[in-house]
């Protein structure tokens, strides 16, 4: 192909076609030994001499006249989000050279919102309340297998004062209401007891102990923490779904419900859904949260950057007051423990403790 230099030099070459978007020649070896030409390092220029003129190949130096563009303020480059302050920017501005950035802008206070339609469509689901109806029998149902030949419990109801009893009743109106329990005759019948909440209100719990010793314990693979944490490992996006009451959606298998009866003042109740934590419930069962960065998951912080540990947890450990018993050591020892993970040598730094802790004995 012909190819001319300056004013002097003009040949043909021969090139090697190379497919790519750019159009440039690149002028190696073979050309500079045909040419003789000499490269100056100090100077970056090459030279050679084509027909008794000696020419000289040199980068082009920007020239220093030309025109800055005029700004109010010592930056030139002015970051628009909308159309009002497109239109302002043009006013105050001699020179205009727009840049459109498109999804690599996002700011850290921008939180992610699920389109109103879709909410609206999945309103049943997300409900903060209960129907007063029972869900749909499914398969998934609560076996209770208890030992053959066992001793079937059947435990007064504890004592409590006139005002726990009126909160009790109250409770257990709400349940036969949405059909969560039924009266019963059960041989078989266990206390309910109230605990106090955080909020200062009163929860209804059973005391299932005598039934759960004689309940059989089938044996089934429970997944570790670590294996959890290494599937969401490389994740950018997490949701949450947490089951509103999540056990009342289980139910009892026909025929097991009596297994269930619990026993107050007012008379005898079964459960027709599971109740909260009963015997051998992971065999057969948190708040909701969509389209996130991150998220909470077992006292661990799950994110886009990697699993951290969540800082609620460090300021524990942080500020927990000096151990002086055994049971307050083994205290900070376990919280200590679960994030191991993130501590290089653990296991040596937490040795003298540990021996303290098998000895049963604390200096």
């Amino acid at each position: 192909m012909p190819l001319s230099i300056g004013k002097y030099y003009r040949d043909d070459v021969v090139c090697d076609v190379i497919d790519m978007d750019a159009c440039n020649i690149l002028l190696g070896r073979p050309w500079k030994f045909d040419v003789d030409a000499t490269f100056k390092g100090r100077d970056n220029v090459i030279l050679f001499s084509w027909n008794n003129h000696k020419i000289a190949m040199a980068t082009i130096v920007p020239s220093k006249k030309s025109v800055e563009p005029k700004t109010k303020s010592s930056s030139f480059l002015t970051l628009i989000s909308s159309e009002q302050e497109l239109n302002e920017a043009i006013k105050e501005a001699d020179y205009f050279c727009p840049i459109v950035l498109k999804g690599l802008l996002k700011t850290s206070k921008e939180e992610n919102v699920i389109p109103p339609e879709v909410l609206s469509k999945f309103q049943e689901l997300i409900s903060d309340k209960l129907p007063n109806e029972l869900p749909l029998l499914r398969d998934i149902q609560h076996h209770i297998n208890l030992v053959h030949g066992a001793s079937l419990p059947n435990l007064p109801h504890y004592r409590m004062s006139p005002k726990e009893n009126d909160i009790l009743r109250e409770q257990i109106e709400e349940l036969l209401q949405k059909g969560f329990i039924t009266e019963s005759l059960s041989p078989c019948a266990i206390p309910v007891l109230l605990v106090p909440k955080k909020d200062q209100s009163w929860r209804m719990c059973v005391d299932s102990r005598a039934i759960t010793k004689i309940t059989i314990k089938y044996r089934f693979p429970i997944l570790q923490l670590e294996d959890m944490l290494d599937v969401l490992e490389d994740s950018k996006v997490f949701p949450k779904i947490d089951l509103h009451s999540g056990y009342h959606q289980i139910p009892i298998k026909p025929g097991d419900e009596w297994k269930t009866t619990f026993k107050s003042k007012e008379g005898l109740y079964k459960w027709l859904h599971l109740k909260k934590r009963a015997s051998r419930a992971f065999e057969t069962s948190l708040r909701s949260t969509f389209c996130t960065n991150k998220l909470l998951f077992f006292g661990f912080v799950v994110g886009e950057n990697g699993i951290q540990v969540d800082d609620e947890k460090i300021k524990a450990i942080l500020d927990w007051p000096t151990p002086k018993t055994v049971s307050e050591v083994r205290s900070f020892h376990g919280l200590a423990t679960f994030y191991r993970r993130f501590v290089r040598h653990f296991s040596s730094i937490v040795a003298p403790i540990t021996e303290y802790v098998k000895k049963g004995r604390f200096n």
